[in-house]
């Protein structure tokens, strides 16, 4: 049975999933890609909708889904972005969702490692033979990070 937090593979998937709101696109955004496309033949995006982002952190991004999605389809490490149109949280249908990519696996920065919705959403994607790998994240750069740091020099 595939781990939860499986070491990264030694072998190359066909198709792995990753995700990301990527409003303020940053270096961090950039490596955290390229890593995971280092172990897939395919990297599928999932950019959540606007919507999703609302209700998980309360506002709206200040790119818009599509120009989020644009933006990360312009990368050579990415194969395809998609719309994230479920919610994480509703765990069956988003495990549902990377399935249908045929995604064998699927990779997601470290700071979601032991939350609820990974706690719920791993799991399900094990019993799909779906591995999970937690990608370490770039010191010193965040989207919050830049924020406050543009409204200090503002």
């Amino acid at each position: 049975m595939p781990c939860l937090d499986a070491p990264l593979p030694e072998k190359v998937y066909s198709v792995a999933y990753a995700s990301g709101c990527f409003d303020i696109f940053h270096v961090g955004h950039l490596r955290y890609l390229e890593r995971a496309a280092a172990h897939c033949e395919q990297l599928v995006v999932g950019i959540p909708v606007d919507a999703i982002i609302n209700a998980n952190k309360g506002k709206n991004p200040i790119n818009t889904c599509e120009l989020r999605m644009e933006i990360i389809a312009a990368l050579r490490c990415v194969t395809r972005v998609v719309r994230a149109e479920t919610p994480m949280e509703h765990t069956k249908p988003f495990a549902d969702f990377i399935r249908q990519m045929g995604a064998e696996g699927v990779f997601i920065g470290e700071e979601w490692r032991n939350t609820p919705r990974w706690q719920r959403l791993g799991p399900v994607l094990q019993t799909h033979g779906i591995n999970v790998h937690f990608l370490s994240h770039t010191p010193d750069i965040s989207t919050t990070l830049i924020k406050q740091l543009v409204r200090h020099i503002t």
